[in-house]
């Protein structure tokens, strides 16, 4: 898994509170700034590992932790590729909801940001997420068949964005915790 420390947005039911033991990879060193696709430049960062009763998850922070933490943030799935086989868990899952994001277009008609996240129950057999669009009216010259799909011209727009899954992950018979993963 990934910990992401607690950002501007998080909803609390997302929000994981972990007491975790840290450990330091790299040497400790920190990382050089990078700057992403869109122009925003990212401070360096420590790689460290946080370990708790039965789970881990890899942590990039501007801080460097030592010894046993309290951190808050959210938990994310990591890439199943990515995951050594040693590093398995047990868990149940013990609860799931779906997430869906509701947006108003701007004065312009544009979708900027913003909006609420909502959930809702996950549908018998689903197995995608809605996307909200709608079928862009009139069909503009050249499309060929193909019909571009847009947001809602007035709005509201509501996507399924996720599912968050609640899990009691067990280290043994008697060492478990609930943890929330997006």
């Amino acid at each position: 898994m990934t910990f992401v420390e607690l950002e501007p947005g998080i909803l609390p039911e997302m929000r994981n509170d972990l007491t975790a033991r840290v450990e330091v990879r790299g040497d400790g060193r920190l990382s050089g700034e990078w700057v992403d696709p869109a122009g925003r430049t990212h401070p360096g960062t420590y790689s460290l590992l946080l370990h708790g009763r039965g789970w881990g998850a890899s942590l990039h922070s501007t801080t460097l932790y030592h010894g046993t933490v309290h951190v808050t943030g959210s938990l994310a799935a990591d890439f199943p590729a990515l995951v050594p086989e040693q590093a398995r868990v047990r868990a149940a899952v013990t609860g799931r909801r779906l997430v869906s994001h509701t947006s108003w277009p701007d004065a312009n008609g544009h979708y900027s940001g913003g909006g609420i996240h909502t959930f809702g129950p996950v549908r018998e057999g689903q197995n995608g997420f809605a996307t909200g669009t709608v079928p862009e009216s009139p069909i503009p010259e050249g499309s060929r068949g193909w019909v571009n799909m847009i947001p809602p011209p007035e709005g509201p727009w509501t996507q399924e964005v996720g599912v968050l899954v609640e899990l009691r992950i067990t280290a043994d018979e008697d060492d478990s915790d609930v943890l929330r993963k997006p």
